[in-house]
Parts: structure tokens; sequence; C-alpha cells
């Protein structure tokens, strides 16, 4: 037996063609089992919509060796505010949906205005409220 572990990437989208196109990348870069699947109900995630696969790569690669990876810009650890970091966290679709909730829109107009479903968009708010800790969208406007 050997004495490395097997490493296993678990890879969560909703949408199909996204998964299947990130799973062709990560086999050709990254030595790991793929294991796929539609959604789970632990919404606490890595929002990484808009972000170029090789920095997906990248990234990946550096969290199966165990170290953070080197391109974390996104990231503002100059801020001791929980709520600072999870916004510098977004994704820029997130902050798009997050855009459109400031303003009041509905689920529908959000899913219009960004080619998106409505089950997509009620994930982006669930996970937005994930991020702020909060329950309601009302909440998410303000901590953000």
């Amino acid at each position: 037996m050997s004495p490395f572990r097997q490493k296993n990437i678990l890879l969560v989208d909703d949408h199909a063609l996204f998964r299947a196109g990130l799973r062709l990348i990560l086999q050709i870069k990254i030595d790991a089992e793929i294991i796929e699947i539609e959604k789970i109900s632990d919404k606490n995630g890595i929002a990484i919509e808009s972000i170029d696969p090789i920095l997906i790569c990248k990234t990946v690669q550096s969290l199966l060796n165990n170290r953070l990876p080197s391109d974390n810009r996104h990231i503002d650890t100059s801020s001791s505010s929980a709520i600072t970091q999870a916004k510098n966290m977004l994704s820029p679709r997130f902050l798009e949906v997050l855009d459109f909730v400031a303003e009041g829109r509905s689920n529908k107009y959000i899913a219009d205005r960004l080619s998106l479903s409505e089950h997509t968009v009620r994930n982006h708010i669930a996970t937005l409220m994930d991020h702020f800790e909060v329950n309601n969208r009302t909440k998410i406007i303000v901590a953000a």
C-alpha cells in the first residue's frame, strides 16, 4: 500500500456543462480522483464563477498539496473583519447578484438580466446568506 493518500476533488455545480468542462481541465492538469455532483445541502463553499480555468487548476493543486494558493489577491488579509473578508472572497458573478439584491430586484429579474436560471439565483442568494451569516435578503445588504 502506498504511503500517500489518494487526493479527491469534489466538483459541485448545478450546470452540467460547466462541471463537464472543469472536469476535463482538472483531469489533464491534476492527479486526483474527481467526484462530480450537481448539488449539496451545505452551501458553504468557495465562489469560483468567472475565474480563469488555469487559476482554478493552480488553486486546486495548491490545496491538494496542503498549501494556500500563491495568487490570493481576492482575499483581503489586512482586515480583521469577517464580513469584509467574506465580501472580498465573492466572485464577480456573486457581486452582480448582490448589486441586484441591493436594488430590490426579484429572482426572476436577476435571472433574466444575468442569463441564469431562477434556481441558480436562489442558490447564489442562499450562498450570500451563508457568507454573511444572515438569514434574509435585507440582512445581506446590511452586512455587505
